[in-house]
């Protein structure tokens, strides 16, 4: 089965993002409609580059939704594909904000879970 990531924004048909944001729309009104969706899942953060904001809000969010965020510990060492192997044995859903242009991209490539760009390059 393939995994379902949210890279870019170009990546969506037009029908495709008015559906996601009538989706954020009805979640935005109806806050408790998710609150377990997440129930029992791990959500690795992995954060190439400090933002702690974005991480926050991340963590906030999976919490929110019942699950558990589990923030990853960057090796200077490991190759990306070998973190993502990593990342995805322990997670159900790998969000990555990395310096590099493309690499959540390239993420995807090697990953059995969904990834989403929490913001590259």
């Amino acid at each position: 089965m393939a995994a379902n990531h949210f890279l870019d924004i170009t990546d969506f048909s037009r029908e495709g993002l008015r559906e996601a944001l009538n989706i954020v729309s009805y979640i935005k009104e109806n806050r408790g409609a998710y609150s377990r969706d997440l129930d029992k899942s791990v959500v690795i953060n992995a954060f190439f580059k400090s933002d702690r904001d974005t991480k926050a809000a991340f963590s906030n969010a999976t919490v929110k939704m019942g699950g558990t965020p589990v923030d990853f510990e960057y090796n200077p060492d490991e190759t990306l594909k070998d973190a993502v192997a990593t990342m995805s044995a322990f997670g159900e859903v790998i969000v990555l904000s990395h310096n590099k242009k493309g690499a959540a991209r390239a993420a995807s490539l090697y990953a059995t879970v969904p990834v989403i760009n929490a913001g590259d390059g």
